[in-house]
């Protein structure tokens, strides 16, 4: 079996996560996975690093999953407790036949920038973004208000880096303030679309 790959990017707070459950509940036969698993131990990063950037990434552990559940293989996977960005063991996941890829710099991963089939980018106000992180990050992350904050700007300089890949011809571009019903009804046609002409991916 070798799986579709679909990538959903977009910053922090834009609704990729929200999109991608969304998906996989109505496509069970999917599989999810999340770049944030893969962020070297919080604890071997200096105090100002800025987890914006894909070189606080285990890149290549990261790709080595990505092409182990494309080529049909079951993938271990990092489990981490997501108060500390500390991993705390491993997960295994199925393949299966549409593979969801979700993070903020996946398509600009070298190494796995051939590997998607469908890439969606969710196009979000700074506004937005900043009021979903806050709320997020304070309830489920347990972050000090004063670590929020000074995230909040590595958000803003993301978003602003973000604009050639926005422009790309190969990334479809969507608004992470659209329904996340409506944005899943939309990709999941795409997808049926893509399986039926089925062509074959280089990675």
């Amino acid at each position: 079996m070798i799986s579709m790959v679909l990538g959903l990017s977009g910053p922090s707070g834009s609704g990729k996560s929200t999109l991608a459950n969304e998906i996989h509940r109505r496509l069970t036969d999917s599989v999810i996975l999340q770049q944030d698993w893969y962020f070297i131990n919080s604890a071997d990063c200096p105090p100002d690093a800025n987890f914006c950037d894909p070189k606080w990434l285990d890149i290549d552990l990261f790709v080595t999953n990505l092409r182990h559940l494309k080529k049909g293989s079951p993938a271990a996977v990092p489990a981490v407790d997501f108060a500390s960005f500390a991993r705390v063991g491993t997960l295994t996941l199925q393949p299966a036949p549409l593979i969801i890829v979700e993070g903020m710099t996946i398509f600009r991963i070298a190494e796995i920038a051939d590997c998607f089939d469908l890439r969606y980018y969710l196009d979000t106000s700074f506004d937005v973004l900043a009021e979903r992180k806050r709320a997020r990050d304070k309830s489920e992350r347990l972050k000090p208000a004063a670590v929020i904050e000074a995230q909040l700007q590595w958000l803003a300089d993301e978003h602003r880096q973000d604009a050639e890949l926005r422009a790309r011809p190969d990334v479809v571009l969507r608004s992470g303030e659209t329904p996340v019903g409506e944005l899943a009804d939309e990709i999941l046609e795409a997808v049926t679309q893509w399986i039926r002409h089925d062509p074959q991916p280089p990675c």
